[in-house]
């Protein structure tokens, strides 16, 4: 990985009235999710073209769509899996380093055993760059909801 300060981006990021969210590049981002995270994702974690990568918007009921795909992708015992704790099953790739979580996500990510099931509330052109040209499965919440309907 390449090392984020040396790379000049350009952000702005400022708190809003929400102390659980502040602006990143114009868009709300949890506090738990540090704008160095963000840039470091976009440029530095290595795509697989395997990865299933779920995406939602915040605050969308994401829960549950990551519970569901987690089942549907695990040759495991559905009753052993729902033992294992959700952000075990399906991290959340933009999560961390900050005081619950001591690593981030996606130092986690690249340790994992492919194929990887992530989940994220990045927007598509926060993306990591070498998403566009590997392009892994993507599940977005809006086509889950169709699919479900």
């Amino acid at each position: 990985m390449t090392d984020i300060e040396s790379v000049e981006v350009g952000i702005e990021s400022t708190v809003n009235g929400d102390s659980f969210r502040y602006d990143y590049l114009g868009k709300p981002m949890p506090t738990y999710v540090p704008a160095a995270t963000l840039e470091t994702i976009k440029l530095t974690f290595d795509v697989r073209s395997d990865d299933v990568v779920v995406a939602s918007y915040l605050e969308s009921g994401n829960n549950l769509i990551r519970d569901i795909v987690s089942h549907l992708s695990s040759t495991e015992n559905p009753k052993q899996l729902k033992n294992k704790v959700l952000a075990d099953r399906v991290p959340i790739l933009e999560i961390g380093p900050g005081a619950a979580f001591p690593r981030p996500n996606y130092d986690v990510l690249a340790e994992t055993q492919s194929p990887r099931l992530m989940f994220t509330h990045l927007p598509y052109e926060w993306m990591p760059v070498q998403y566009y040209d590997i392009m892994p499965k993507v599940c977005s919440w809006v086509n889950l909801i169709y699919l479900l309907q």
